[in-house]
């Protein structure tokens, strides 16, 4: 029942987020439910998995976090570093969980598959970023655009370990906050599009959501 009732009220919330990103936008709405949403994630996850995967709820609450300084750095842009930086401690977060839950040593063929991949991918996006991100950005960006993929290689691994569909899905969700961040900063930083904000929100919540409820289905959840 508590976990019908958490999800509801975060599709609910979700919804209306989604909602006030669609243009021409309604700012006080995307304001007002954008904070509630990686709450209700990190609560579902605490009251409805045993035992509690504390590393999962710790990078969604960071999330939280993240989508506090990001919302308000369009008029405040110093907010968009530290914005950054709570996100990548997420990030983390869920790189120590999906290597944790391993069962046996990391397939090291993926890895150096998915390595070449991920760097190409990386270097394609800073090249791009490089023509109107100041210098000291684009050295972070760096830094975020490594962890990022560290975390989606780990959940790489975390699938191949076990091939079921949530596994499956926690990856692909994980590929989708790629996307999604990728997406935002070429739009903050080279182009501006009029479905920025419906962009962003609609990849994000699925990579977070998929996550979640894959981690929830892999634990058992009540």
């Amino acid at each position: 029942m508590k976990t019908t009732v958490i999800l509801l009220l975060y599709c609910i919330v979700a919804a209306a987020q989604l909602y006030a990103c669609i243009p021409p936008g309604r700012e006080r709405l995307r304001y007002a439910t954008k904070p509630l949403l990686m709450p209700l994630l990190a609560l579902f996850l605490l009251l409805c998995c045993q035992p509690a995967p504390l590393p999962m709820i710790a990078g969604l609450l960071l999330g939280f976090l993240g989508d506090l300084l990001l919302l308000y750095s369009d008029d405040r842009p110093a907010l968009f570093v530290p914005g950054s930086l709570s996100f990548a401690a997420g990030h983390v977060c869920y790189t120590g969980y999906f290597l944790s839950r391993l069962g046996s040593a990391p397939d090291l063929r993926i890895v150096l598959i998915a390595v070449p991949c991920y760097a190409a991918a990386i270097l394609l996006l800073l090249r791009t970023l490089r023509r109107s991100m100041p210098r000291r950005l684009l050295f972070a960006a760096g830094i975020y655009l490594v962890l990022i993929s560290c975390m989606s290689i780990s959940a790489l691994l975390f699938a191949a370990d076990s091939r079921t569909l949530w596994h499956w899905l926690v990856y692909g969700a994980t590929l989708l906050f790629l996307f999604s961040d990728g997406f935002l900063s070429y739009e903050k930083f080279c182009r501006s599009f009029r479905c920025r904000h419906l962009v962003v929100m609609l990849t994000y919540l699925l990579a977070q959501t998929g996550i979640a409820l894959g981690v929830f289905m892999i634990q058992g959840g009540q």
